[in-house]
């Protein structure tokens, strides 16, 4: 749902023709571009926190006491780490947006990048190729959530890496789009 709802958001403004007007008055090219990316990343965020309170809650109401499972410390790594795999998306689709710049071309291309994922990740767990790198691959890393519930997983330097992993893609793929967008014909 992040990508179809980044892709969906971003290409708006191209579809209605906004980002010429903008751009026309004025505004800064980087300031747009990152204003609307940093703009869907909050939305995601929010959504994702009110999820898990809602998730919480439930739980709370349900059970008729609080989860104490783990550590609130680990919950919150977590938590953090599960937020910033969905920022990945949200800058991967961000990127993808600026290559593609219809609403429904942009949304089947994140979901590819998707399907491409699964698909590598059975290729993988097959036994019939390596691919290593995909186990950084944020969707293969939301997947080890319930490894990541044992507090001594967390907060270790490998728990780390999958951060640091997300972190960079979220640069690459924001300058990849950034440099998409500046050198488009927009202006």
């Amino acid at each position: 749902m992040t990508i179809l709802a980044t892709a969906y958001v971003i290409n708006e403004d191209f579809s209605m023709r906004t980002v010429q007007n903008v751009l026309s008055v004025g505004v800064n090219v980087v300031k747009y571009y990152l204003s609307r990316l940093f703009a869907q990343m909050l939305f995601v965020f929010c959504l994702y926190v009110l999820g898990f309170i809602f998730f919480v809650a439930v739980r709370i109401l349900s059970r008729g006491e609080v989860n104490t499972a783990l550590p609130l410390g680990t919950l919150i790594g977590v938590f953090a780490m599960m937020a910033l795999q969905l920022m990945a998306y949200v800058a991967i689709a961000g990127a993808i947006s600026m290559f593609c710049k219809n609403q429904t071309v942009a949304m089947i291309a994140g979901e590819l990048w998707l399907f491409l994922a699964i698909v590598l990740d059975a290729y993988r767990e097959s036994g019939t190729g390596f691919l290593g790198f995909l186990e950084y691959e944020p969707l293969m890393v939301m997947q080890k959530v319930e490894f990541w519930g044992l507090p001594e997983t967390v907060f270790t330097l490998s728990y780390f890496k999958y951060g640091f992993f997300a972190a960079a893609l979220i640069v690459v793929a924001c300058a990849v789009g950034y440099l998409r967008f500046a050198h488009s014909d927009l202006h």
